[in-house]
């Protein structure tokens, strides 16, 4: 039953002291990283799941007042590269990437949305993407490694992420 499923997988998230520590860890970044620019920040404790087409995630919604004088932009600049994107601690963690990485990924991450000349806006975590050159595509999707991950768990979480790309960009019906 895909239904009964769905429910253990929730319940797996939700209570894994390895999927919470990992989730955590971003959760923390964005609230230090916040607190430089909000006057009030509110976390919603503990996680929720959200659904995507193949996949589910933690979720931790993060509500702040922008203190006056800061701005979306500045918000944007603080929270890249996050934890999810890069590891933690950033220094360290970013230095290793660099000397042992080998892929170019273009732009693997980054930030989609909209900004009014207000200020205004909303602007959504890239993680996984897509280098599209004629008919061919070459995905890319990573994974949040961890004390206590194991490389089969972690290589079938990449693979939904990658068939999630893969049924996108095969959908005949757009």
């Amino acid at each position: 039953n895909s239904s009964e499923q769905e429910q253990q997988l929730e319940e797996h998230l939700l209570n894994d002291p390895k999927l919470q520590h990992e989730h955590q860890l971003v959760s923390d970044f964005i609230q230090q990283q916040l607190q430089h620019h909000c006057t009030t920040l509110e976390a919603s404790a503990p996680p929720t799941i959200h659904k995507l087409e193949n996949i589910q995630h933690l979720l931790t919604p993060i509500r702040g007042q922008l203190s006056p004088g800061s701005n979306l932009f500045e918000l944007i600049e603080a929270l890249h590269q996050s934890p999810a994107i890069c590891g933690t601690p950033k220094p360290t963690s970013l230095k290793w990437l660099q000397q042992h990485h080998n892929s170019h990924r273009g732009y693997y991450c980054g930030g989609a949305g909209w900004i009014t000349p207000q200020g205004d806006g909303e602007i959504y975590v890239l993680l996984r993407c897509a280098m599209v050159e004629e008919d061919c595509a070459t995905l890319y999707a990573g994974a949040g490694i961890v004390n206590g991950s194991s490389a089969e768990e972690e290589q079938r979480e990449i693979a939904l992420k990658i068939q999630g790309m893969v049924n996108t960009l095969t959908d005949t019906t757009a």
